[in-house]
């Protein structure tokens, strides 16, 4: 019996219960990264957007079907939800040790992280307290430029694609951002006001607009919307656009 097919007969709090019980062993990577993988692609629908059907598959699903309404064209938007079944400070501290010393792959790690991040605020503000923007930005950029050594290389693709990877970062970050809002002293107004963007205080420009300062389509149509307006906030409050003309400058 594979991990998805155990996982996929419990419920989330035993799913839960399940991986701390591992996460806690010393036990090879490997086995402990495919356990993690298999919920990670268990738990998708919650990180990454489903992508309207073809006219040719909406025709077929409604020869085969009464009903299209769960078609994906129709799945509601990506929202940061607070199901307590997700809670779990095991694991947020055991996948953030394992993600930074490379016991689990980046793309493993990340995805699961954002599930636990996007489905319960406690484990927002656990991640948001523990965890280091720009050190999560610095591994993603590790993992893209090592997906495009492959590429030139002709190593085929991995087994999750970039697209996937790259929600699931910016949508774990727009989670620890909405986290760690508080409202902040302005003094020529003499008034407390929040700043939606914390983000934007934790990470330094150039590494933030290297990753995420020029999104492809692939990319924002398998985003959630509100990471998608984070990444767009962030690009403009750290002049992504600006630093592209330095770069690019004769």
């Amino acid at each position: 019996m594979t991990f998805d097919e155990v996982l996929r007969q419990c419920a989330v709090p035993e799913q839960v219960a399940y991986l701390e019980e591992h996460a806690s062993e010393e036990i090879p990577y490997f086995y402990i990264a495919d356990i993690f993988h298999s919920w990670a692609n268990l738990n998708v629908d919650s990180f990454v957007r489903q992508q309207p059907q073809s006219p040719a598959e909406t025709a077929t699903d409604a020869a085969t079907s009464t009903s299209t309404a769960a078609s994906a064209a129709f799945s509601p938007p990506l929202v940061l939800r607070n199901d307590d079944a997700f809670d779990s400070e095991v694991l947020c501290s055991s996948l953030w040790e394992k993600m930074i010393h490379n016991v689990i792959p980046f793309d493993v790690s990340i995805r699961a992280l954002c599930v636990l991040a996007v489905n319960n605020r406690a484990n927002a503000r656990r991640l948001a307290r523990m965890s280091s923007p720009e050190r999560v930005i610095e591994l993603y950029s590790d993992y893209t430029d090592k997906i495009q050594a492959n590429q030139r290389q002709g190593i085929g693709p991995d087994v999750v694609s970039p697209e996937e990877v790259t929600a699931a970062t910016l949508f774990f970050l727009r989670a620890v951002n909405d986290a760690s809002v508080h409202r902040r002293w302005i003094p020529l107004l003499g008034v407390f006001r929040p700043d939606p963007y914390p983000l934007a205080r934790k990470v330094s420009p150039e590494l933030w607009c290297r990753a995420f300062g020029n999104l492809t389509p692939a990319v924002t149509g398998a985003t959630s919307e509100t990471a998608v307006v984070l990444a767009d906030v962030m690009n403009e409050r750290l002049r992504c656009a600006e630093l592209r003309k330095v770069e690019t400058a004769p």
